[in-house]
């Protein structure tokens, strides 16, 4: 006999033999037991689910030799030839190669024709939405009103594709993706049936791998059982599947905590030394940092993270360490790392700058103030003034004129007491220089690295769409193009802004924020008016004088 792959051995075969479809199952039994078989049915839902599989359970309970019955026997000739794909009656069409209208209107000639052997035909009509659109339109007559010995099963995972004229003829069946722990159970299962030994991690990752696909969870085990021992091992599983294992990415993320890069970079280089995929290494540190998230906001014990109970313990210690916002920006610079990796030549260049960043972004708050004080000019030194040494210098000082009457001259010692209490400035400040708008916008990057000390990458992402347009006394007009960027701007980080031009300028600025239309718009406006004027006065009795206006 021929081997035969373990998702298609292990096939379920009745409606309790479905994994993780229990609505399914429910919906269908009920119709059948009370006699309310619909003519057309559409199963929708990711692959690997159950659609097709479902599909034939159903045929067989309609044309078991007992039924229609909630379960077919699979001991009558019909319901083991529709097993074996040998009944006459059943008609299983894929819709990618079928997808024409030729192919629809012969189907709908053989749709008239009596059942050959059993109760009922049955079309089931795989990736039904590759069909064309004539193709459609030739079944929707078909569809609307069929004979009553035909039943129509259409099975798709984009039912979006679909015509409505078509979804409204057919009971829609979603088929879910199977949850973590059901795919664990069912390749336990599996496993023990086969004589194959296997860890309980190493089936977690199987089924975290496969995404909620049992076929894939099935497909990935039975080529695991192919490397030739009793016993699955988990490393030799890691390098099948290029992926990193829970303790990998947990000493990854301990390296982000304590901020080492040395030994994060030394770990990322070992992972792809010993075979890991480089984009399969950052989708496995983004599945990562959502569970650190969901910790983070307290929806961590809940079936949101699929998780052993250990592993759960590690998210929770580790999300200690890090803000929503953190982790949220460090899930944002993975998936724009993923995306550009794609086609670069060298991933691990690639890998190891995203680490760097991710470091710097993820900097514990503590140290980030540390390193901002080391990089900050020392203060002013102020040392006390001697005594004497202020009266001496108002001795060299001319006296200015004042109005007014004249003040009481000092009493004795009292100079001297006022010395004492007044400290002098061992260095001067030096005189504060003009600023102008050229000067802002020569400086305007040192802005831009000030606030990265202060804002969160998006937030610097919209500051940066915007530009000096004008000063107006101690007022910075800043445009931009678009209205959302200036209202997150203004709402969120207009004082992080203020702040850093005051560290860069020296000396405070009201930023006022506007969009780029506006200000062309005024300026048209204002020019219009000293037009007008001048035709009315006449060129000789109109000046045109820039002042400031009130903000």
């Amino acid at each position: 006999m021929t081997y035969r792959a373990l998702y298609r051995e292990w096939r379920p075969q009745t409606f309790a033999d479905l994994v993780g479809q229990e609505h399914v199952r429910r919906i269908l039994t009920n119709a059948l037991a009370a006699g309310r078989v619909s003519h057309a049915y559409l199963f929708s839902g990711p692959r690997g689910t159950g659609k097709t599989s479902t599909a034939k359970i159903l045929a067989k309970a309609l044309n078991c030799v007992h039924g229609p019955t909630p379960e077919p026997c699979n001991q009558c000739p019909a319901c083991t030839r529709i097993t074996a794909g040998e009944f006459l009656d059943v008609l299983e069409i894929d819709g990618a190669s079928n997808r024409g209208i030729d192919e629809i209107r012969e189907l709908r000639e053989k749709v008239q024709l009596a059942p050959a052997e059993g109760r009922y035909k049955v079309y089931i009509i795989d990736e039904v939405h590759m069909l064309t659109t004539e193709a459609f339109n030739a079944l929707l007559r078909t569809l609307e009103e069929p004979p009553a010995h035909v039943i129509f099963i259409f099975a798709t995972t984009e039912a979006h594709k679909i015509p409505l004229t078509i979804l409204s003829r057919c009971q829609r069946l979603d088929f879910h993706r199977v949850a973590l722990p059901a795919i664990v159970e069912r390749l336990q299962e599996v496993a023990d049936r086969e004589g194959v030994a296997v860890e309980e991690r190493t089936l977690f990752l199987l089924a975290k791998k496969a995404e909620g696909s049992l076929r894939d969870a099935l497909s990935m085990l039975d080529q695991c059982i192919s490397l030739g021992s009793d016993k699955i091992d988990h490393d030799q599983v890691l390098a099948l599947l290029g992926a990193a294992a829970g303790e990998e990415l947990q000493a990854m993320v301990d390296c982000l905590v304590q901020g080492d890069v040395t030994a994060l970079l030394q770990t990322i280089n070992g992972l792809l030394d010993y075979g890991r995929d480089p984009r399969q290494l950052i989708r496995d540190l983004i599945g990562y940092f959502r569970n650190l998230l969901l910790f983070k906001v307290g929806a961590g014990q809940d079936e949101l993270v699929e998780a052993t109970q250990e592993e759960k313990q590690v998210f929770s210690r580790q999300a200690a360490a890090f803000t929503p916002e953190q982790l949220m920006a460090g899930i944002e610079l993975l998936a724009a790392t993923e995306g550009e990796i794609r086609w670069d030549a060298q991933p691990r260049v690639s890998l190891e700058v995203m680490a760097i960043k991710l470091l710097l972004e993820l900097a514990r708050p503590e140290k980030r103030e540390q390193q901002a004080l080391q990089t900050q000019e020392p203060p002013l030194e102020v040392i006390p003034a001697r005594p004497g040494q202020e009266a001496r210098k108002a001795e060299r000082t001319p006296p200015k004129k004042e109005a007014g009457p004249a003040k009481r001259p000092p009493a004795a010692g009292e100079g001297d007491r006022g010395a004492k209490r007044e400290p002098a400035i061992k260095k001067a400040a030096p005189a504060r220089e003009e600023l102008t708008l050229a000067a802002i916008e020569k400086r305007w990057p040192e802005v831009l690295e000030e606030l990265k000390e202060r804002v969160d990458i998006p937030g610097l992402a919209l500051i940066q769409g915007g530009k000096p347009a004008e000063l107006r006394e101690n007022c910075l007009i800043l445009a931009f193009t678009h209205q959302i960027h200036k209202e997150k701007v203004v709402e969120r980080y207009k004082e992080q802004i203020e702040a850093a031009m005051k560290a860069i300028f020296g000396r405070e600025l009201d930023l006022r924020c506007v969009l780029a239309q506006e200000k062309k718009r005024g300026e048209v406006r204002d020019k219009d008016l000293v037009q007008e004027a001048i035709e009315f006065f006449g060129p000789g009795l109109v000046e045109e004088r820039k002042e400031n206006p009130e903000l």
